[in-house]
């Protein structure tokens, strides 16, 4: 009977101690007008070009253990039509000064979307706390109008091994206002607001798709500007020439209906006189010959197309364009034998006093924009050896090399020079590393001793950074 009411002790003193042990929290948001949803156009709707801000306040109690807090949309923002709100037209920081202990998200703003973002991270001791968070929308992003209506989660997470996660869950409404007109605009890389000029069918392109719809009720005309030249990671700027863009409509004009070199301000669409809506494509392709030199990297432009009517601007779309100019290092060879084999056909020996030359060409071309120094190095596995296992002594074959003289960097053996089994180094770059072309001329001396047949031998040719 004893050991019965000991057990019994102990277990309820155990379950006593977990309880006491366990962490636990509690996370409140109030958004500013008191409701029991983030209202962000609580004020009614928000006009093409407006900005508005709306704020929350988040409260969290803690057992003195530390927590961070975040925020994630579970449902995006969407109206009536189906259609989800653009990512760049709600923003959001934490309010610096808000919050009494512990470290909030930076004050840069950040889209409010499907990703989890941590707002807030507490002392070491977990103290309950509070801050502020700041959400903007922005009115030159509205990529449609009506209401939008989405579902945001809030949530506490304990770092110190015990307790529990606690959340709260709110509705996200946004009222935008209806416009007579409205552009929605989607990219070959499926992104509103991003184009990423990619390679297909051997050509790096991609477009922009405009379908504007509604009616200004006058005519209008579309500015394509170029804010941001395209630059890359360490500000080298590529020829804006190297891009050309052509645009084509289903009812407008454009005077850029064939490829054309892209530049700072053109006027490149002007509606028809019925002013009503119209589907437009705007497409781009690289100049390949133009980026040839441009070093390895990725570059960026920041691009801006203006709908005016009677002079002012109705309304503004923002896109980036991406290039990525991938590594290249590497070597051509041209042969009439193929890649890495080398033939003398039907060869019979001269007579005593002859003097006989077989000749082959190859030519080398070196594709680089890494920027680096290289050199061109020469392997000649075996010598030239017919079926039989006959082989031609060395000292009857060499090679010679003749560059033309726009083509930059040094090769090394101008004059005829023996060949040699293994490495010889034969060509070496410029500081720069750039591009080049030369040619090697093989020369077989044919003697009265060589045996008559089909000679050949393999070789190849590689790169090596200097």
């Amino acid at each position: 009977m004893k050991r019965y009411i000991l057990l019994i002790l102990c277990l309820g003193f155990f379950l006593f101690s977990s309880d006491e042990v366990r962490a636990d929290f509690t996370i409140e948001v109030t958004p500013e007008d008191n409701s029991q949803a983030l209202n962000l156009t609580s004020f009614g709707t928000i006009r093409y070009g407006e900005e508005i801000t709306y704020t929350a306040k988040v409260k969290i109690t803690s057992d003195d253990e530390k927590y961070e807090v975040k925020q994630i949309m579970l449902e995006p923002l969407q109206n009536d039509k189906g259609i989800i709100l653009d990512p760049e037209a709600v923003v959001f920081h934490t309010l610096r000064g808000s919050n009494s202990h512990g470290s909030l998200l930076s004050d840069d703003p950040v889209r409010l979307n499907g990703i989890e973002d941590i707002l807030y991270t507490s002392s070491a001791q977990g103290n309950d706390d509070e801050f502020t968070i700041v959400y903007s929308v922005l009115g030159n992003n509205l990529n449609a109008s009506g209401r939008f209506i989405g579902k945001i989660r809030y949530f506490v997470i304990p770092r110190g091994g015990s307790g529990t996660e606690r959340e709260t869950i709110l509705n996200v409404y946004l009222n935008a206002e209806e416009k007579e007109f409205e552009t929605a605009v989607i990219t070959s890389s499926q992104n509103k607001r991003k184009l990423t000029l990619s390679e297909e069918d051997e050509e790096i392109k991609g477009y922009i798709k405009m379908n504007l719809e509604g009616t200004l009720g006058k005519t209008y005309n579309i500015y394509q500007i170029v804010r941001e030249d395209f630059k890359d990671e360490k500000n080298i700027i590529m020829p804006l020439d190297a891009v050309k863009f052509s645009l084509s409509a289903k009812k407008g004009e454009s005077n850029y209906s064939s490829f054309s070199p892209l530049e700072k301000q053109l006027l490149v669409y002007s509606s028809d006189s019925g002013t009503e809506g119209d589907e437009i494509i705007i497409s781009f392709i690289v100049d390949k010959e133009k980026i040839r030199e441009l070093s390895a990297g990725q570059f960026i432009a920041q691009l801006q197309y203006q709908i005016k009517a009677d002079g002012q601007v109705k309304e503004t779309i923002p896109m980036e364009i991406e290039l990525e100019i991938t590594p290249q290092f590497e070597i051509k060879v041209i042969s009439e034998s193929g890649v890495d084999l080398l033939y003398f056909r039907d060869l019979e020996p001269t007579d005593a006093f002859e003097q006989k030359f077989e000749k082959k060409e190859v030519v080398i071309k070196v594709e680089s924009n890494l920027k680096k120094p290289y050199v061109v190095v020469h392997n000649l596995k075996e010598p030239l050896t017919n079926a039989k296992g006959d082989s031609i002594p060395l000292k009857f074959f060499t090679l010679q090399q003749t560059i033309d003289k726009d083509k930059p960097g040094d090769i090394l053996f101008p004059e005829d020079t023996p060949v040699k089994l293994g490495d010889m180094n034969i060509f070496v770059s410029d500081a720069g590393g750039s591009s080049s072309e030369f040619k090697i001329v093989y020369s077989l001396r044919i003697t009265p001793n060589l045996k008559a047949g089909d000679y050949f031998t393999s070789f190849s040719y590689s790169l090596l950074e200097k």
